[in-house]
């Protein structure tokens, strides 16, 4: 998609996020400590490239963190997805509030970007978005008000991801990179200094189901189409791709094996679709592990489950479907997960897919 500027305006996000208190009133103390909060967007590795002025911001009262994200471009915007994890638990839909409260099914507020016309942005149910209104869909601020968790003496930390999508585009909350998104703004809460793991879970497609991507993000927790991540993302955040592309073939790792070999077992049910692979070189360690996936609730058990099994393999091939099977891996960045196989469906089937869990280093 071409730019329309001649360049680029991003402002990048800087830790413009702080609690803060004056007096008592204003204090947010759960008993487990005052939560740390950080704010990230990237554009870079996981959004479209457009050219757009974004910022967030993030401030308390009470029991209460405000996050202001506000964005001014020229190009139409769709929806906003949010997801929610709590602590090491699974990443989910956003429902409710980290206090326990159902989130209000009117929405919230929002104004254009120079704060003018106030408007609320309609939570959809049936997929989980909130919707920009058509007045506001090139330049808004979105106020997004979070009831914090403030009598939990175990509270780790509450962590939430905020897709800007395009306009026009259909999802899902659990796969919100095929709406194409602008880009990910990442909201964290922390109450601790415990080193915490990321925990998804998603659904992959095969290489021949063109509705629902096989190539995977770590670091979004959603997955991508071959043809986006090569010609859109030119090649950055791909973590591992899912391949069943002949019969009783089952397929985990990268593209390429090193920086210049390609992995035929991973490449070949791509040769159906037009557009080659050669952006998408980041290597994957990978092996199958026997180890008690639910027994890994933190960093320190899933670095030690990791090293012990010590990846060196680019991929891992299964003959009969490996439901229940559970995955090591390295990413090219260092991080250390565990994927396990939760089920799979309709295999060597134009619709064939494999449902999995992932946790990762956070």
């Amino acid at each position: 998609m071409k730019k329309i500027f001649s360049k680029l305006t991003i402002l990048a996000l800087a830790g413009v996020a702080f609690l803060y208190s004056c007096k008592p009133a204003d204090e947010v103390t759960p008993t487990s400590g005052k939560p740390t909060v950080t704010v990230e967007f990237d554009k870079a590795n996981f959004g479209v490239q457009k050219d757009f002025e974004v910022s967030a911001t993030v401030s308390t009262t009470g029991d209460t963190a405000f996050v202001v994200v506000s964005v001014n471009g020229t190009n139409s915007m769709g929806a906003l997805y949010i997801t929610y994890q709590k602590d090491n638990e699974k990443s989910e839909k956003f429902t409710k509030f980290p206090n326990g409260t159902p989130i209000p099914a009117a929405g919230y507020s929002g104004t254009r970007y120079d704060g003018t016309n106030s408007v609320k942005f309609n939570f959809a149910g049936a997929d989980y978005t909130f919707n920009i209104p058509n007045s506001h869909n090139k330049d808004f601020k979105f106020t997004f008000p979070i009831l914090l968790r403030k009598n939990e003496t175990t509270a780790k930390s509450d962590v939430f991801q905020i897709w800007v999508t395009q306009n026009g585009k259909t999802g899902r909350f659990d796969n919100p990179a095929k709406n194409l998104a602008y880009g990910i703004a990442t909201v964290k809460l922390n109450y601790t200094n415990e080193a915490l793991i990321n925990n998804y879970e998603t659904e992959l497609g095969s290489s021949k189901n063109t509705e629902l991507g096989s190539l995977f993000s770590t670091s979004t927790g959603s997955n991508y189409t071959r043809a986006f991540a090569q010609d859109t993302l030119n090649g950055a955040g791909i973590d591992f791709v899912y391949n069943n592309f002949t019969s009783g073939t089952f397929t985990f790792g990268s593209f390429y094996s090193n920086a210049t070999t390609t992995n035929a077992d991973v490449t070949a049910g791509f040769k159906q679709n037009p557009g080659g692979v050669d952006k998408i070189k980041n290597v994957i360690k990978i092996k199958e592990v026997s180890v008690d996936f639910s027994t890994i609730v933190g960093d320190a058990s899933l670095v030690t489950a990791v090293d012990n099994a010590a990846p060196t393999a680019s991929l891992v091939n299964f003959t009969s479907e490996p439901t229940g099977k559970v995955l090591a891996f390295i990413t090219a960045s260092g991080k250390k997960g565990l994927i396990k196989v939760v089920s799979v469906n309709n295999a060597n089937t134009t619709t064939g897919s494999v449902n999995l869990q992932v946790k990762v280093q956070r």
